[in-house]
C-alpha cells in the first residue's frame, strides 16, 4: 500500500506512490481527498476516474496469470490542494 498527500495535487498527472513491487491481480484506489482524480497508466490518457470519498477496484481479468505486472506506475490529476490521502492498494498472492 502506497499513498500521495492531497495538498500536493497540481492539477498535472502526478505518480501514485512507487511502482508495484509485485505483480497484482487486483488493484484499488481509495480517495480520501476533497476532489475527483482522474487515473493514468501512462500519464498521457484519461483511464478511469476516482471521484471523492469513493475507492475504484481494477482487475486485469478473472485470469489469475494476467495481472498488473511488477513495475507497473499509476498517475492521478486532480486540482489542489486538498485535504486528504489517495491510497493504492495492490493484492497479490
Amino acid at each position: 500500500m502506497t499513498s500521495l498527500d492531497s495538498a500536493t495535487l497540481t492539477g498535472n498527472w502526478q505518480q501514485l506512490g512507487d511502482a508495484l513491487p509485485n505483480a497484482c491481480q487486483f488493484l484499488r484506489i481509495h480517495n480520501t481527498s476533497g476532489v475527483d482524480l482522474l487515473v493514468s497508466f501512462d500519464a498521457v490518457h484519461e483511464h478511469d476516474i476516482v471521484e471523492s470519498g469513493s475507492e475504484v477496484w481494477l482487475s486485469v481479468t478473472i485470469d489469475p496469470l494476467v495481472v498488473f505486472k511488477t513495475g507497473t506506475t499509476l498517475y492521478v490529476k486532480g486540482t489542489g490542494p486538498t485535504t486528504g490521502l489517495i491510497y493504492l492498494i495492490g493484492y497479490y498472492c
